[in-house]
């Protein structure tokens, strides 16, 4: 026997539709911005923010798995990255059969210049629009939300796990902070992972 479909209060469609009005607006708003500022898209942007977390370079499929954005066109997406130069492919030494998509020295300083402009967009259209009672409210509502939706995603990552104010967050395109990852990795550790690499690869 079916379950009868279920349907929210006027109070709770109301919150949902703010909630899904707001999150679309700010992703064109911040966008726009960020292309004109940077050069790049938030897609390109959210790429970078998870090779800078991986120095040695990550598999496509381990890649297209943990973005925010869809997966659809995203072989395209990294084939353009790499013709800008912000992104490279190469073959690590102990697995010739596999090509790692790596972050170049370019893609570094275009991820730090968009990251300035990026945080800035969302202090000017998100932050500071909300008292700091609002935030942990809104927080806490929305991690509730999170550990539901994003194990959903069929062939993505889990959902995003809570950790304290004072662990590093890091602003993600999709999300308003994406929290829960590990804090960058310096340009020295960055510079020694890529000495260990082997060069790029002749062919795509």
């Amino acid at each position: 026997m079916e379950q009868p479909l279920s349907t929210p209060s006027p109070e709770q469609l109301r919150c949902w539709r703010l909630f899904f009005e707001s999150a679309l607006a700010l992703g064109d708003v911040l966008d726009g911005e960020l292309q004109a500022a940077a050069g790049i898209p938030q897609r390109w942007y959210d790429v970078l923010v998870h090779l800078e977390e991986t120095p040695a370079g990550i598999r496509m499929n381990e890649l297209a798995e943990q973005i925010l954005y869809s997966k659809s066109g995203f072989t395209r997406v990294i084939d353009r990255m790499e013709e800008e130069g912000l992104v490279g492919r190469v073959r690590p030494a102990d697995d010739r059969r596999s090509i790692l998509v790596v972050l170049t020295e370019k893609g570094i300083e275009t991820m730090e210049q968009a990251r300035l402009h990026h945080r800035d967009g969302i202090e000017r259209h998100f932050s500071r629009h909300l008292t700091d009672e609002d935030v942990g409210a809104l927080t806490r509502a929305l991690e509730k939300v999170s550990a539901h939706a994003r194990p959903l995603r069929r062939g993505r990552i889990g959902g995003y796990q809570a950790r304290s104010p004072s662990s590093d967050v890091r602003d993600a395109p999709g999300d308003a902070a994406d929290g829960g990852r590990t804090p960058p990795p310096s340009r020295a550790r960055r510079a020694s992972a890529a000495s260990r690499r082997s060069g790029p690869t002749s062919s795509r």
